[in-house]
């Protein structure tokens, strides 16, 4: 893709767009191993991606790297991800950490 930011995170942008989650998450991988920033909030859609799909072992791959990375998303994302999984059912691991991310988190402003 090149070492341009702003194309790869269009890419990762488009890639979600269209429901490609993993072609997205493979795109951010190669961006970290090239000590490439990405956006907090490209983790945070990354993330509702997987949910949204019940993918919970990719799902909790990804808030363990968010929480490697202390990446936090903002409180109204990780309420509409509790209310997304309390919709689908399962998905309990990574419950547990929205949990903790929610104590985490101030009221967005």
């Amino acid at each position: 893709l090149g070492a341009d930011p702003v194309t790869y995170q269009a890419t990762i942008h488009a890639c979600l767009s269209c429901g490609r989650a993993s072609a997205a998450h493979d795109i951010m991988r190669e961006m970290l191993e090239n000590d490439i920033p990405i956006r907090s909030m490209m983790w945070t859609w990354l993330l509702e991606a997987y949910i949204a799909k019940s993918d919970e072992l990719r799902a909790v791959e990804v808030a363990k790297k968010m929480g490697e990375l202390c990446i936090l998303p903002k409180r109204s994302n990780v309420l509409h991800m509790k209310r997304e999984i309390n919709h689908l059912g399962g998905l309990q691991s990574l419950s547990r950490t929205l949990d903790k991310w929610e104590q985490d988190t101030r009221p967005d402003a």
